[in-house]
């Protein structure tokens, strides 16, 4: 493929074959075209237009009730260079697989946010409510995964836990298919997703925080408070280099 290329309103191209800004191992055009060196470059187009997965759940409720449960999801791949990096590493060769995944990673919110809830919760809710939960999250999704495994350490706790739970009741079976699921959602090997789901449900060891002496007593305080309020309420490391000069002041006009 050679020639001045443009891409859709809808799509980036992708130039491999010569040098890319940073440390990206391809050139991302967009909204413009470019012109491709014969023999030696490469073109490819991924979409950046919005896609749908449907994804149908069985899910329990907060009373442990089963419900089929089914939920289409809106996501699209980040207009910024490194999403468009990240998704094309992973999907440019089989794009259809990002419904797919996208819905995997959806599949364990819903089941979240059902557990959640009880059966008159759920037919109570509006659907702004159900978006502020989560159940249509198409800017979560797009937070949390459709950045294409751009994760934080947050959100991969998030899922592990989530995934835990369903781990220490399920079959031999069952616990392998929540592995390659937890594998694929978070891009870990399988020992290390074993291990972290083992890890979480260890019971977690919470320390008391230290408390510190008093220095001050309430005369002080008072005094400092009244400070604090002449100057306009200013943040601590604001108000410290002032006081001195604020207290000489106070104490000559009495």
């Amino acid at each position: 493929m050679f020639g001045y290329k443009v891409p859709a309103p809808d799509e980036a191209m992708l130039i491999s074959g010569g040098r890319a800004p940073g440390n990206a191992p391809f050139r991302v055009v967009t909204g413009h075209g470019a012109y491709i060196m014969p023999f030696f470059r490469k073109v490819r187009f991924l979409t950046l237009a919005m896609c749908e997965a449907e994804v149908a759940e069985k899910c329990v409720t907060q009373q442990g009730i089963t419900l089929n449960v089914r939920a289409v999801i809106a996501f699209k791949v980040g207009n910024d260079d490194e999403s468009v990096v990240s998704a094309g590493q992973r999907f440019l060769s089989d794009q259809e697989q990002m419904a797919v995944l996208t819905g995997r990673i959806f599949a364990g919110h819903l089941r979240s946010i059902i557990g959640s809830m009880t059966v008159e919760q759920i037919i109570r809710v509006d659907s702004s409510k159900m978006r502020a939960k989560g159940c249509f999250v198409a800017s979560s999704i797009m937070r949390a995964y459709a950045q294409w495994m751009g994760l934080t350490l947050a959100e991969r706790r998030a899922i592990t836990e989530t995934a835990a739970a369903r781990y220490q009741r399920a079959s031999k079976g069952g616990k392998g298919r929540i592995l390659d699921e937890l594998c694929a959602n978070t891009g870990w090997h399988r020992s290390h997703a074993r291990k972290a789901l083992k890890a979480a449900l260890q019971p977690k060891i919470l320390t008391a925080r230290r408390v510190w002496p008093v220095k001050y007593g309430p005369d002080v305080i008072a005094a400092l408070t009244v400070c604090w309020a002449v100057l306009g309420m200013p943040a601590g490391k604001r108000l410290a280099p002032l006081l001195s000069e604020l207290v000489a002041v106070l104490r000559h006009f009495g």
